[in-house]
């Protein structure tokens, strides 16, 4: 019979590397034979049950695929192209046998695993390309592999989890990161970053639970929910059991499915009410009341309105400014004029991909499905628009790109308010409050990447005295509009924090949390739920307002195995400034040279983070436990986010 570890042979049964067509004919032919019978020769075959020998096949699938897509590209006479025609029209009957009858193959624990990294090994072949059936294949088969992943609950045994081959890969490889990497200059640190993150998804992935990583909240850059093992010794009760609405490790181990003793429970909640606890207010001034920011319905309609009336789309010319809370500063005509054909074809974009506003989601359940995925673009777009530094001077396709994407950013956050205020129940005081935080974030990032672009346009010698004039009154009341929005901010993480209380609205109060008998009553069909809940994952709000720690902008470090590209960047920008001097005179007495105090900043902060990382991760982080499954993930989480939080300044001049 065949053993697990022969099923991880790609080659499994095959014929011999370079085989020719009339091989691959009978191979195909044995596969195609398997396929017409439901593959029910399995015991013929030699395999104990049918899960395992459909995943064999699946292996000697993507083999011939390979054989037959590389030698049709040279076939002069074309059996090669008609055997690979053959095998693209087998891709879609296996995918649609396995989906077909999916409750039967995933009876074999591993089997969904098997698939998926099957399906990501045929997902970096550079052949793919040739033909839009096996992309459409590669899709289908992770999306089968995401939907029936191993439950949580089946990845423990005990009280640690299952090891595995690939995990124990994973964190050995991990371990020898600070050793590959020689942390001279700042795109070291970028890379031990980027590779942290990437080995922690394959360990992930090594424990069959790949999407777990996604489950794990990571609240890095908010004070008040940044987790405790982030600055905190691992002697610590803190490390262990978090502090107020900081988790600690306990935290980790309950999110991926583990058990908690009931003492380790109680030491939560009781770390979690200490965290709360204020001292005793002498002459203690109260907190100022809220000025009044809150938001109806018909102010997130208002809001898509308006970002019509950028592009003049669907009949909207004039911006609804009655109805909007917080206006943006108006933007120049003519700007949005030469951006008009762009936003319009993003807009439809985005009514193709999630809905158009006229026609949301009806169900609750639909709603919150929509929500969660307007939550995922919503962060996408914030990690490109932050890619671009405001204070330095891009080209004018740069600044384009990241104008359009926050036009997009407002309209995505208004579908997604537009789903939360119309939802049944309404939405609780704590979820409204953090949702108006994301979106006075987005605001505020919207005025200030159309403020970076207007400098820029400032300090152009060409712009006119008149132009620059009209400007710097769009940056003032862009400017007035931040410092507004940011104490808007400021009062809603107060009200989080209990110490004052949501203004109200025209009833748009929020509702009370409903009783627990009520909420049984008003359950979702379990169908109805977002995938990961049904495969025992807890819900989570994604939070966009900050760079998701599972996801690390892609981002090319800007140098080769020659260069340096920043100083070349450097030596050019200065090459430029002397022949300006040399065409326009020296500097004015006094005058800043703005290009070399931006580089003195860039150096401080690189400094900064270079001292952080070279003390290796937080205190005494070569005492955390590593015996276990779970103590060797815990590690890799604790360092990868340690150095995600402490590099983040580099992200931000990169």
């Amino acid at each position: 019979m065949s053993s697990e570890s022969e099923l991880d042979d790609p080659k499994l049964g095959l014929v011999k590397e370079g085989g020719g067509v009339e091989q691959w004919t009978s191979l195909i032919d044995s596969i195609d034979a398997a396929l017409k019978n439901n593959f029910s020769e399995y015991e013929t075959a030699n395999f104990l049950s049918l899960p395992p020998f459909v995943v064999a096949l699946n292996a000697r699938l993507n083999y011939v695929l390979e054989r037959v897509a590389k030698a049709q590209v040279k076939d002069t006479v074309g059996d090669a192209k008609a055997l690979f025609e053959r095998v693209l029209v087998m891709l879609g009957r296996f995918h649609d046998y396995v989906r077909n009858n999916i409750e039967t193959l995933t009876q074999y624990r591993d089997f969904a695993h098997k698939i998926r990294v099957r399906t990501m090994t045929l997902s970096r072949q550079p052949f793919i390309t040739f033909d839009t059936r096996m992309r459409d294949h590669i899709r289908d088969m992770f999306r089968i592999a995401r939907e029936n992943e191993t439950r949580l609950e089946d990845v423990w045994q005990g009280t640690d989890l299952i090891n595995h081959s690939r995990f124990r890969t994973a964190f050995d490889e991990f371990m020898e990161l600070t050793e590959k990497i020689k942390l001279e200059d700042d795109y070291a640190h970028w890379r031990l970053m980027f590779h942290s993150q990437d080995i922690l998804h394959d360990a992930f992935a090594g424990l069959h639970i790949p999407s777990a990583a996604f489950s794990i909240r990571a609240d890095l850059f908010n004070d008040r929910r940044r987790p405790t093992y982030i600055d905190y010794s691992c002697q610590s009760r803190e490390y262990l059991y978090g502090h107020g609405d900081r988790p600690g490790v306990l935290y980790l181990k309950e999110t991926l499915g583990g058990p908690i003793t009931e003492e380790e429970r109680e030491g939560m909640d009781a770390a979690k009410r200490q965290g709360k606890k204020r001292p005793a207010p002498a002459d203690e001034p109260q907190p100022a009341p809220v000025v009044g920011y809150t938001m109806t319905l018909d102010n997130a309609e208002a809001d898509i309105d308006d970002v019509y009336s950028d592009a003049k789309y669907k009949g909207r010319h004039a911006r609804p400014v009655d109805r909007l809370v917080t206006p943006t500063a108006t933007n120049r005509e003519d700007t949005l004029r030469n951006y008009k054909a762009e936003i319009i074809k993003r807009l439809k974009r985005f009514e193709q991909a999630y809905f158009k506003s006229d026609t949301p989601p009806a169900t609750q359940a639909e709603r919150e499905q929509m929500m969660t995925a307007l939550s995922i673009g919503i962060g996408e777009l914030r990690i490109n628009i932050r890619a671009v530094n405001p204070k330095r001077n891009n080209t004018n396709g740069i600044w384009k790109e990241a104008r359009i994407n926050t036009i997009g950013l407002k309209y995505l956050r208004s579908l997604h308010m537009k789903l939360l205020l119309s939802s049944e129940p309404p939405p609780t005081q704590d979820k409204l409050v953090r949702n108006l935080i994301d979106r006075i974030d987005d605001w505020i990032l919207f005025e200030e990447i159309w403020t970076g672009a207007d400098q820029n346009t400032i300090r152009l010698q060409r712009t006119s005295e008149t132009t620059k004039a009209h400007l710097r009154r769009f940056v003032t009341q862009r400017t007035t509009n931040i410092n507004k929005w940011r104490t808007f901010r400021t009062e809603l993480e107060n009200i989080l924090a209990g110490n004052a209380p949501l203004p109200g609205g025209d009833g748009n109060e929020p509702a009370p949390n409903p009783p627990e008998v009520e909420e049984a009553e008003q359950a979702p069909d379990p169908d109805d739920l977002p995938w990961a809940v049904r495969r025992g994952m807890p819900p989570r709000r994604r939070d966009p307002n900050e760079i998701p720690f599972h996801y690390l902008r892609p981002h090319r470090p800007s140098r080769t195995v020659y260069f340096n590209e920043r100083q070349e960047k450097r030596e050019r920008e200065r090459m430029l400034e002397r022949a300006k001097r040399r065409a326009l005179g020296p500097r004015l007495p006094g005058e800043v040279d703005e290009l070399e105090e931006e580089y003195a900043r860039e150096d401080a902060i690189i400094a900064k983070v270079a001292a952080t990382f070279a003390k290796g991760g937080p205190p005494h982080f070569e005492q955390i436990p590593t015996e276990g499954v779970f103590d060797k993930l815990v590690y890799m989480i604790v360092l990868s986010q340690w150095r995600h939080y402490n590099g983040r300044p580099l992200l931000d001049i990169m």
